[in-house]
């Protein structure tokens, strides 16, 4: 509940205890100064990193990744958005088939599902990863990978759409008791199978001979356990170069604004984030990630 719940509540007993202090004991804010530290910094996931350094023997791709929440997006300013940046790679999640950007002529797109993927560079599909989306009775498209012919030769690059847990965090909240443990049985099931989505597509990736650029909806913050058991080892892109606590996603439950970082974009095998930063607002619930990617020269 603490991973996906409104972390900016915890700094509300420094908010009363700071005129407590001012009014008892001046020397009390000392704890207080550390206590609100540690908050404000690891509890909320604030980064302050600074851009990697670029090779010179091969290329820099900018990557863009968004949930654009079932088509109740503005397609225009995501449009305008990937021209005015001089976006590469575009990695789409809850996108219908219907979307239509408004992109210049040499740009490709492939889709499978509610996944998508557009680039300026050619373009092979693979086979996508289907999965579980509890409680949704059939499997859904997870992944979307595909290889990109770029200057500086083929990367594998993928969109991905992890399982959400949402209906289990819903079931479990309770208006009397805030949480009734006794209903925590989707929640725990939808546990399980977020853990076998990841080791399934890790396992993909691990396989992988070139350089790999995997962006999307993880569904997941990077404290998270499932994440830091299958994915803390890849380069996590604004973990790496980002500044500030990176919020993609925001939601509000009883009135209560949340916002969270559960979409990523991730590289291994000889791709290296230089920069990422988190985009404008485009009419979604989600925020795009945008980053710069080296790749380096492998042909």
């Amino acid at each position: 509940m603490l991973l996906f719940g409104p972390r900016w509540m915890l700094t509300l007993p420094l908010i009363g205890l700071l005129p407590l202090a001012l009014w008892r004991s001046p020397r009390v804010l000392i704890p207080l100064f550390l206590a609100g530290t540690i908050v404000f910094v690891p509890f909320m996931g604030l980064h302050w990193a600074f851009p990697g350094p670029q090779g010179t023997n091969g290329q820099v791709l900018r990557v863009l990744t968004c949930n654009i929440q079932t088509g109740n997006f503005d397609a225009k300013t995501l449009s305008q958005l990937i021209r005015e940046k001089n976006i590469d790679l575009v990695a789409l999640q809850e996108c219908p088939p219907s979307i239509q950007l408004d992109l210049p002529p040499e740009w490709q797109k492939i889709q499978t599902g509610i996944i998508a993927i557009l680039t300026r560079h050619p373009i092979q599909a693979h086979e996508p990863v289907l999965a579980p989306h509890p409680p949704h009775i059939w499997q859904r498209h997870s992944l979307l990978p595909c290889s990109v012919i770029t200057p500086s030769g083929k990367i594998f690059f993928a969109s991905m759409y992890l399982p959400s847990p949402r209906y289990g965090l819903q079931h479990i909240l309770d208006r009397k008791t805030g949480i009734n443990p006794k209903k925590a049985d989707l929640l725990v099931s939808e546990t399980d199978n977020r853990h076998k989505v990841s080791e399934i597509i890790r396992t993909l990736l691990n396989v992988q001979e070139f350089p790999f650029v995997i962006a999307g909806d993880f569904n997941m913050p990077v404290e998270s356990n499932i994440y830091r058991m299958h994915w803390s080892q890849l380069y996590n892109a604004f973990t790496e170069t980002g500044i500030g606590y990176g919020w993609t996603f925001r939601d509000v439950a009883y009135g209560i604004p949340i916002d969270v970082r559960i979409d990523h974009i991730l590289t291994g095998k000889g791709a290296k984030p230089l920069r990422c930063y988190v985009g404008p607002d485009i009419g979604s619930d989600h925020r795009p990630v945008i980053s710069d990617i080296y790749i380096s020269n492998k042909k």
